[in-house]
């Protein structure tokens, strides 16, 4: 399994806005791509800092999904929300419990 870690740092006042974008058109987008097994929105109490963990039956199904566009697309729908560009990192799911 692999997961994809991205971070976000999400303006204050559009931190609620931010999370329905997640729940209500990332998510579903997500649950249509080959290979995607999960997702977690997490925040930082009273911060604007944001991860977006997504897992994937494995790297290439990932990787398929940044090269078609996928991606770019959802980061796209909150790009009001942003403070500046997401930082992104995969990581091979070595023990799962």
């Amino acid at each position: 399994m692999y997961a994809r870690i991205t971070t976000f740092y999400i303006k204050r006042e559009k931190q609620k806005e931010a999370e329905n974008i997640y729940r209500e058109n990332i998510i579903p987008e997500a649950k249509k791509q080959e290979g995607y097994k999960g997702a977690y929105f997490l925040s930082r109490p009273n911060e604007s800092k944001f991860l977006s963990m997504t897992y994937w039956n494995d790297i290439s199904n990932a990787v398929a999904n940044e090269r078609s566009g996928y991606f770019d697309a959802q980061i796209e729908k909150l790009q009001d929300c942003l403070i500046g560009p997401p930082e992104v990192e995969g990581f091979q799911v070595l023990i799962e419990g």
